[in-house]
């Protein structure tokens, strides 16, 4: 791996305080700071409180569209030019309970009739949904639904005791997360082509190395609301986590472990950041031992479809992700099919385990869980399907950052958010570009001079995700 020198620190250092100074001032929320136990808060089924003034207030505010729904459409349709888009509402045909689980408040959800979409209003007239097509069957029987802005309607899954999407992109636990990652040569170049709207060329939802770049592009109409992200966060890579190396023409590549990385990702910096202590992150002299690994005769020989052991690679490991990886061949890891997402919870359960440490872990696909588990300083990890840039992947989330418009019309409100999550990807390609750091130190209520940074769209449609994080310990 290339290390970046004094100059090219100084040479970035110089570039973002000239772009800081053309830079709009703006009120910005920065958190790098761990806020109460929200792991759990955030994702708790509550009982319905109807004294809390909000429920009343935004009843109110439900009242009013109801008796005057016919104005409603009105000076809605005011503001449309396609007629594909006109509100043909006549009545509220259901009624329900919304909890805004980021905002701690009550609205009301209203259903219009047969095929005429909903709204969710709370009490000071902001609309936090408004369609005019579409008929949530799921809403038709219950008293109180659940409300973020990422994932939209939540339901309180008793199972995993966590808040999760009433629709999401079906994330299936049967498929194996197998990222191979392309290795340093003469061809890695091709991961490193950068283009205008700050990411990796053809990247779509990932590999996003300036997020001001890349929403000028695509979400031109936000601005950054809020970061909150893990400070000092160490990337772990898969080209230096993996033992054995899989050539493909005249490329090579290496192991499909990042289930195992991007586990090994958070637990390392759980234990950076003294949360688990007992973790053993000390190297580990592999040299004699690897020959007799259980995978070594398959994939360390050069009998099997390209595999082979490097003579070139360090004979150095952590011990953590020597362990990460033990129980990971026990839970069915392969170095060309990976291993399941599914498997990460009961693998860090018992890795931890063996050092003294008791954890719960569970996953979720709701926003809330992440936003719970960075609040504690606590990275987990965020298991894609069918991304574009990742395909079927793991890998170490610890922050976001939200962006933000308000439109609005007659007298109504409405917010629109956008999140970002700050990712380590586990791949490599990162490390020897210097776009792909972000000088946070410039920020007040950063620590520290210069964070690596990556991020992945959170609000790109069709993929499925998981996040597996510390529930309780």
């Amino acid at each position: 791996m290339k290390i970046l020198n004094k100059t090219v620190y100084l040479m970035l250092f110089l570039v973002m305080m000239a772009m800081l100074v053309l830079l709009p001032m703006q009120k910005v929320e920065i958190v790098n700071e761990a806020k109460e136990n929200t792991v759990v808060k955030i994702n708790s089924l509550i009982d319905f409180d109807d004294n809390d003034p909000t429920v009343k207030q935004s009843e109110e505010k439900a009242d009013y569209i109801k008796e005057n729904l016919a104005m409603v459409v009105e000076k809605y349709n005011e503001t449309i030019t396609e007629e594909s888009e006109l509100a043909t509402a006549t009545f509220v045909e259901n009624e329900v309970s919304v909890y805004l689980t980021f905002e701690e408040k009550y609205a009301t959800y209203l259903d219009f009739n047969d095929n005429n979409g909903y709204l969710i209003i709370d009490g000071e007239n902001n609309l936090h949904e408004f369609q005019t097509k579409g008929d949530l069957e799921y809403l038709k029987d219950v008293e109180l639904t659940y409300y973020n802005t990422l994932d939209k309607f939540l339901y309180y899954d008793e199972d995993n005791g966590c808040l999760q999407p009433c629709i999401a992109d079906c994330y299936d636990d049967s498929i194996r997360c197998a990222d191979e990652e392309l290795c340093n040569g003469s061809d890695f170049e091709e991961e490193c082509c950068m283009t205008v709207d700050g990411q990796v060329e053809n990247s779509e939802d990932g590999k996003i190395y300036d997020i001001n770049a890349y929403v000028a592009e695509k979400y031109s109409q936000y601005s950054l609301q809020s970061i909150q992200i893990i400070p000092e966060y160490d990337w772990k890579y898969q080209f230096d986590t993996s033992l054995y190396t899989h050539k493909i023409g005249n490329k090579s590549y290496t192991e499909g472990n990042c289930a195992l990385n991007a586990a090994y990702s958070m637990m390392f910096d759980w234990k950076r950041k003294s949360q688990f202590s007992n973790l053993d992150t000390n190297y580990v002299n592999i040299s004699s031992s690897i020959y007799n690994d259980s995978l070594y005769p398959k994939y360390g020989t050069n009998t099997y479809d390209g595999w082979f052991l490097d003579d070139t690679f360090s004979i150095y490991r952590r011990k953590l992700y020597l362990d990460v990886r033990e129980e990971g061949i026990a839970r069915g890891y392969l170095p060309d099919v990976g291993m399941k997402s599914s498997e990460i919870p009961g693998l860090v359960e018992t890795v931890a385990a063996k050092y003294g440490h008791s954890i719960d872990m569970r996953q979720s696909s709701a926003h809330n869980a992440i936003v719970g588990s960075i609040n504690n300083h606590r990275a987990g990890v965020l298991s894609v399907q069918n991304s574009p840039c990742y395909h079927n992947h793991a890998m170490g989330l610890y922050g976001f950052e939200v962006f933000h418009y308000q439109s609005g019309w007659w007298i109504f409100k409405q917010d629109h958010y956008a999140y970002f999550y700050l990712i380590d990807d586990g791949h490599s390609y990162k490390y020897h570009n210097p776009l792909f750091a972000k000088v946070y130190g410039l920020i007040q209520g950063m620590d520290g001079v210069a964070y690596n940074v990556c991020y992945y769209d959170a609000n790109y449609g069709s993929v499925g995700k998981t996040f597996t994080y510390v529930y309780s310990f």
